[in-house]
């Protein structure tokens, strides 16, 4: 008799505990994405659409590049479509910054020389020049 209600005590225990705060309801990182970090929202006929800091920035494709070692973006001849984009769209890219280890990072995107866009990973790397800004609602 003391073994089962020993057992009843522990499942009561246990249910209590998991009531208590095992269960307790856990807000997802999506429901409220870091302002910080860019979402590629959409990308069509070589133009893309992307969130970051409360902006949304509409910009066209000026090519999806394969850098060398030590080759700056420019000096490489670009070719078309810009491929990440494309598979980026619903994702988020981390934001450039100057710690950024491009051998090794994530996508991450940013704001490039002469206003322009970038999109990065390790190697590949994807210019956009801006059309738009605007405030997101």
């Amino acid at each position: 008799m003391r073994t089962i209600l020993r057992i009843i005590a522990a499942v009561v225990g246990v249910t209590a505990a998991g009531l208590s705060g095992g269960c307790a309801s856990k807000q997802s990182p999506a429901t409220t994405p870091d302002p910080k970090v860019w979402l590629i929202e959409s990308y069509t006929n070589g133009t893309i659409t992307a969130r970051n800091d409360g902006k949304v920035y509409t910009a066209t494709c000026e090519g999806h590049r394969i850098l060398k070692a030590d080759q700056l973006v420019y000096d490489s001849v670009p070719s078309f479509p810009c491929t990440m984009a494309i598979e980026g769209v619903g994702t988020s890219a981390e934001p450039i910054t100057w710690d950024t280890d491009f051998r090794t990072s994530p996508l991450v995107m940013g704001k490039g020389p002469g206003g322009s866009l970038v999109l990065r990973r390790q190697d590949i790397i994807e210019t956009f020049a801006v059309k738009s800004v605007t405030t997101a609602h």
